[in-house]
């Protein structure tokens, strides 16, 4: 006989398997047959979403212009993988900056990247669920002026311009 705890388990995985399906490119391809792309990352072939491919493409892009910076950039504020999939390390603490932080906070990341100035910013300025208040460069002022002050932005092809700003380091 199953018992109660038994049955909330079972109900617990189904829904779980439920909310994380669209989110997970296996689950997603295989329960709701959605399109994956494949990227290659360090000889890997990776199957990823469309969307996390034309990031990744843009990027390689970005990488392309200036070779160098494969070793030393900052993905801001949502694409910490990327430093991952480079094996470089994240020049600041705060890796999946979608929310405001106080001053004190900034100041000190911004005193992180003075001592290691990464040689490329990527940077998503995007508003987060449609709302403008919520651009990185809204939520973390300093750090975004700063930006500013040490980089200049670089153009991208049309097909790229949505995915990031690409900043290089002032000479």
């Amino acid at each position: 006989m199953i018992g109660r705890p038994m049955i909330a388990s079972l109900f617990l995985l189904c829904m779980s398997m439920l909310v994380l399906t669209p989110e997970k490119p296996y689950l997603a391809q295989v329960l709701l047959q959605k399109k994956l792309s494949t990227i290659s990352v360090n000889n890997v072939p990776l199957r990823v979403f469309s969307i996390d491919a034309m990031r990744f493409n843009a990027a390689e892009h970005a990488f392309s212009e200036l070779p160098s910076a494969r070793a030393s950039f900052l993905a801001l504020p949502n694409a910490p993988g990327l430093h991952a999939m480079y094996k470089t390390d994240m020049k600041i603490w705060e890796i999946y900056a979608l929310s405001k932080r106080p001053e004190a906070f900034e100041t000190a990341e911004i005193g992180r990247l003075q001592t290691s100035p990464p040689e490329m910013i990527l940077l998503s300025d995007d508003p987060l669920d449609f709302h403008d208040e919520m651009r990185y460069s809204k939520m973390h002022p300093l750090t975004y002026q700063w930006i500013l002050q040490h980089y200049h932005r670089v153009a991208v092809p049309q097909k790229w311009e949505n995915m990031w700003q690409v900043y290089w380091r002032n000479p």
